[in-house]
């Protein structure tokens, strides 16, 4: 009898946390692919779906071999209804691994705390140009911000599938 009773417990717990991640808003299927001007897909792209009034809503996905990708907004499937802006930039480069496929050994030990920096030395501003540094986006750059990519989608009930194809 005890065992029933905690299970009950459990079951009833584990629904109420469930519950409790989703925000109420459905999401939508979102679908479609990425092509060059050629009509070639473009693979390994970061699609992100920026929602007009509410950053919360933002949806990504990243397209595979075929240039298709599958949006999904934070632990959720597709992405909420409304209009969006729509970047898409593809980065290369900037992996830790080097080409034997074996994790490489860091430039210097992040640990050490002997080094001197010179004044006003600012060590994050510093790593976040070193990191733009070694990743390069391969996609014309407009594409990668929402004020300048020209792109956007509007995200309706049901199955959406949106296409783009970038430009030169």
């Amino acid at each position: 009898m005890k065992t029933s009773y905690a299970f009950g417990i459990l079951v009833s717990v584990v629904a109420i946390s469930a519950a409790g991640c989703d925000d109420g808003i459905p999401t939508y299927p979102v679908t479609g692919t990425v092509t060059d001007a050629g009509g070639t897909p473009i693979e390994n792209a970061a699609v992100t779906f920026t929602h007009a009034t509410s950053s919360e809503a933002s949806a990504v996905g990243l397209t595979d071999a075929s240039g298709v990708y599958t949006l999904n907004t934070k632990e959720k499937t597709g992405a909420q209804a409304g209009s969006y802006k729509v970047t898409i930039a593809k980065y290369e480069g900037g992996d830790s691994y080097d080409e034997s496929g074996e994790e490489a050994a860091p430039a210097a030990d992040p640990y050490d705390i002997t080094n001197e920096y010179p004044e006003n030395y600012d060590e994050q501003k510093e790593a976040d140009r070193a990191a733009r540094e070694q990743s390069k986006n391969s996609l014309p750059q407009r594409y990668s911000n929402p004020e300048t990519s020209g792109l956007s989608a509007d995200v309706t009930e049901g199955e959406n599938t949106i296409d783009f194809q970038l430009e030169k």
